[in-house]
């Protein structure tokens, strides 16, 4: 139990991290420049990544007159609503460590990796990933998100019930209460209700 509680603090976090506050449905998005899932293209990812950065725990556009020299006024619009979203989530995020163009959990005691699968999270410009194990899923199936204590409860409490509820739905609607594997959610900033929800592999 120790194990799942402390799993559950790292993956709380990205998912404090994952809702802003301010961010609703409503919020307003080029849906040209978003696919289907309400996520930022590849094409469009791979155009902007080299031109941003992290400084001070913060995503920052670098270059951006070249940048505008690659994509439309309406995708920089679309990148800098991504980027601002992204840093007023990452502000809740109290223990991280950058990699490349990421924010991630720090080494030592929050990622679990095992044969159950991994706990983890990154989060970036464009949205975030996590990574639940089989225990911290099927912890959170029994239990429920308000059954978890301590630091993790009140995290989990704080993101909304429409979230949490929302993603274990999702998960037991593709697999089977019975059969909760160890998941991958990947979500963006722009579209907090749209994410992908699948099993590690």
């Amino acid at each position: 139990m120790k194990k799942i509680v402390s799993s559950l603090v790292a993956v709380s976090m990205l998912a404090t991290a994952a809702i802003p506050v301010f961010a609703s449905e409503s919020t307003p998005v080029n849906q040209a420049q978003v696919n289907s899932m309400g996520q930022i293209s590849e094409a469009l990812k791979s155009k902007v990544e080299p031109y941003v950065k992290i400084e001070n725990k913060q995503f920052k556009l670098v270059n951006e007159d070249k940048l505008r020299q690659k994509i439309s006024s309406n995708d920089l619009a679309t990148v800098k609503q991504s980027i601002n979203l992204a840093n007023e989530g990452i502000k809740t995020v109290p223990m991280t460590r950058v990699e490349g163009n990421a924010i991630v959990a720090p080494r030592g005691g929050i990622s679990v990796l095992s044969i159950e699968g991994k706990t983890d999270y990154e989060l970036h410009w464009w949205g975030w990933q996590v990574w639940l194990s089989q225990s911290v899923v099927r912890g959170i199936a029994e239990l429920g998100w308000a059954g978890v204590g301590g630091t993790a409860g009140l995290i989990f409490k704080s993101i909304g019930a429409a979230f949490a509820a929302g993603l274990m739905a999702k998960a037991i609607e593709k697999f089977g209460v019975g059969n909760l594997p160890a998941l991958y959610v990947e979500g963006t900033w722009l579209s907090i209700k749209e994410m992908t929800i699948k099993k590690q592999t």
